[in-house]
């Protein structure tokens, strides 16, 4: 295994947290160096099949949750990750409210050109891959899609795949260069 996940894995059990909550832990501190905002705010996916009805369903049931979080110079990482940790879990127990919900009823005004809770996505993908679906002579494979413009200002996409992870990062291109954006992942890396 790789030295890196293997001590954010060692992190994560000293302190009862997901890889997902220690990633995102260091990815609020990246922010807050970057940005100097203690308030921090970030979309994450969520396969929204929490019940065993929906389990075997196809169809599209992903819903998002703005994760937000105080990151002061002041606090330890541990400390952060377990403030991460906790309102992580607060936001998981509520992820049946379909983002559009909680939009109505926090946004008092919104700009159509903009998302309206955050500008920055994090996503973990850390599920096992599916198996290959057989379908007598047809012929299936995977085919990753690239979207030709950006969503949000930043997304870090991570895929833990051979107990690495490998990182995409998705930018506006009006507000980043490809130089800004190969020093800020080398800076996650090292946090």
């Amino acid at each position: 295994k790789d030295d890196l996940i293997n001590n954010l894995n060692l992190l994560g059990n000293e302190n009862s947290a997901t890889l997902f909550m220690t990633l995102l832990t260091a990815f609020n501190v990246l922010l807050y160096k970057y940005s100097g905002q203690e308030d921090i705010c970030v979309g994450t996916p969520v396969a929204g099949r929490q019940s065993q009805e929906v389990e075997r369903l196809i169809g599209f049931f992903i819903n998002t949750l703005a994760l937000r979080n105080e990151v002061k110079g002041s606090l330890s990482l541990e400390e952060i990750l377990k403030d991460v940790k906790s309102n992580t879990l607060k936001a998981f127990e509520n992820q049946e409210v379909p983002f559009e919900k909680v939009v109505e009823a926090t946004v008092r005004e919104r700009v159509l050109n903009r998302s309206p809770l955050f500008q920055v996505m994090f996503i973990l993908h850390n599920t096992p891959e599916a198996e290959t679906l057989k379908l007598r002579d047809v012929e299936i494979e995977r085919e990753d899609l690239m979207p030709g413009t950006s969503m949000y200002d930043l997304t870090f996409n991570i895929a833990e795949a051979d107990s690495k992870l490998n990182c995409e990062i998705i930018y506006s291109a009006d507000l980043y260069s490809e130089k800004s954006i190969l020093r800020m992942a080398e800076h996650f890396k090292e946090l």
